[in-house]
């Protein structure tokens, strides 16, 4: 196999894993605005923007479906990344062993999992 082409889909690959990572970002963000929504904060909307306030209503009154949306989305992209992350160090690095190679994924994973928590707490300020 040509090494240009190995790059170039190894460059496709870390492409894929930060487009997951992004909607991972993504739907913890929505994630967070979601469960800061109060009516209280509704009200103070609607005397800016009635239309706005209008449209966000529905979220305020079924969060679990929005909720349960960004759930998914952030499992689905977490998954995807790690799988993808997974075959990449895999063959960038096939003297790892298993282990070592789900290890890091492990480390990563939790790290973006810690990070999402520590965008929460700032933005429920």
């Amino acid at each position: 196999m040509d090494p240009a082409s190995t790059n170039r889909d190894r460059l496709d690959l870390l492409a894929l894993i930060l487009l997951f990572f992004a909607l991972f970002v993504f739907a913890s963000l929505a994630d967070c605005a979601i469960r800061s929504l109060t009516r209280a904060k509704l009200k103070r909307l609607s005397e800016r923007s009635p239309s706005a306030a209008a449209r966000i209503q529905q979220v305020v009154d079924r969060p679990d479906e929005f909720l349960a949306s960004a759930a998914l989305l952030k499992l689905a992209s977490l998954l995807a990344a790690t799988v993808i992350g997974t075959a990449v160090l895999g063959e960038a690095r096939p003297d790892l062993p298993v282990w070592a190679v789900w290890m890091i994924v492990v480390v990563i994973a939790t790290i973006a999992g810690w990070s999402r928590y520590q965008l929460s707490s700032m933005l429920d300020v």
